[in-house]
């Protein structure tokens, strides 16, 4: 048991004690300064009804098959470039927007995982992310001159041909 701590049966004699003006200024001390969940539970506690309000307000998991159809369809068209270079699928204006799309579209994919079909939801969360890694062709990846390392420095040791840097001074060979 952790120290400091009260075990349930010494917890239970101090409230006994207490009258119930004390009692009620130590739970609203306790939902006061405590964590939103803890001042869920407590008021779940206090008014059953209204945590069954405020489960109603939440807004109910998009349907993973719609959602997974947006995903793909937007994906396919991302990847053949119809979103960076014109396309007659894609309109002007959704275009400026692929980056709103794409926002929306991962949130509604991860609010479908709350859902029930979470297989259908999961495959639309994946499709949302990216490629992978594919190396650039060698004909597009820059070439260092011969003679210099990856900082752009001579391979002899000094950062310049010709140059010494024990003196301090460039000397001519």
């Amino acid at each position: 048991m952790a120290q400091g701590r009260l075990n349930r049966d010494q917890f239970f004699e101090k409230p006994a004690e207490m009258e119930a003006t004390d009692l009620k200024k130590a739970l609203w001390t306790v939902y006061w300064r405590g964590a939103a969940p803890l001042r869920e539970r407590v008021e779940a506690i206090i008014d059953p009804q209204s945590t069954e309000v405020r489960d109603r307000g939440v807004k109910a998991p998009p349907d993973p098959g719609l959602v997974l159809g947006e995903v793909t369809q937007f994906a396919g068209l991302a990847r053949s470039g119809s979103y960076l270079a014109g396309d007659r699928r894609v309109s002007r204006q959704e275009r400026s927007q692929w980056r709103h799309t794409f926002r929306r579209l991962s949130g509604e994919a991860q609010d479908a995982l709350r859902g029930e079909d979470v297989e259908t939801a999961g495959v639309a969360v994946t499709g949302m992310g990216s490629r992978p890694f594919i190396p650039l062709p060698q004909s597009w990846v820059p070439q260092r001159p011969p003679g210099l390392d990856s900082r752009g420095g001579a391979t002899n040791g000094t950062r310049f041909p010709g140059a010494s840097f024990s003196t301090g001074h460039a000397h001519r060979a």
